[in-house]
């Protein structure tokens, strides 16, 4: 299956520069005083620079309120899944006792987790019922659904697939995956099937944007074929 993505990088305005390629990449924080008080735009920058971007506007927005320029606490605070003095002693380590996983789930769950792969491991031994895999193709496990949603402020199950597990990214991009994650919420979260069927939707609608080729996004299961236990 095949499907794309495109979208609008902007730049800061460059004087007498007709060539793209020759504008910088960097950020700029703009003040739009007098004219808008109070009002802060961010130009430019990428996902790679962010945390710099963060720390530039912020600088900006204290000097807008008049608030002296705090001490930057994230320049040198490791990311959580990173948190942790030896990363290869912790991976194998986690290879060692993660035994409800698979050696392919472990790579899997470090891959994506880092250091927090270990926090989905104790929502496993706490409740062995989310060792369930809820996508074949990954092995994903329903832990991963619960994790996304009480800790990491998952919204919507579309957060969950595309921007927490990371499985709508695959090749099917998670469809059938959707039902099944919904399913892991209506018996672990509270979902009614209502919400279920709407959040699978939901995330059918969101993957339309992608427009993928050759892939069949069939209705979604209705309620009745829905599992309650």
């Amino acid at each position: 299956m095949l499907y794309s993505v495109a979208g609008i990088r902007p730049l800061p305005y460059t004087a007498g520069v007709a060539d793209n390629a020759k504008i910088s990449r960097g950020h700029t924080v703009l003040n739009h005083a007098p004219a808008y008080e109070g009002l802060l735009t961010i130009i430019g920058g990428k996902l790679t620079t962010h945390r710099a971007l963060a720390e530039d506007a912020t600088d900006e927005a204290l000097k807008v309120l008049g608030r002296p320029r705090r001490r930057c606490t994230t320049r040198t605070r490791p990311l959580p899944g990173a948190d942790t003095p030896d990363w290869y002693a912790f991976r194998a380590d986690f290879a060692r006792s993660a035994t409800p996983f698979t050696p392919a789930q472990s790579a899997r769950l470090l891959d994506i987790y880092g250091v927090r792969a270990r926090r989905v491991l104790e929502l496993v031994v706490a409740d062995p019922a989310l060792a369930e895999v809820v996508d074949e193709r990954t092995g994903a496990v329903a832990a991963e659904v619960v994790m996304a949603f009480r800790e990491e402020r998952a919204v919507t199950l579309a957060d969950v697939l595309l921007r927490r597990t990371l499985v709508g990214l695959g090749p099917d991009m998670a469809v059938a995956t959707a039902v099944t994650c919904a399913d892991v919420a209506v018996r672990h979260l509270g979902w009614d099937t209502g919400r279920a069927d709407a959040e699978v939707a939901a995330y059918r609608a969101e993957l339309r944007r992608f427009r993928p080729r050759g892939l069949d996004l069939v209705p979604a299961t209705g309620t009745s074929e829905r599992r309650t236990s």
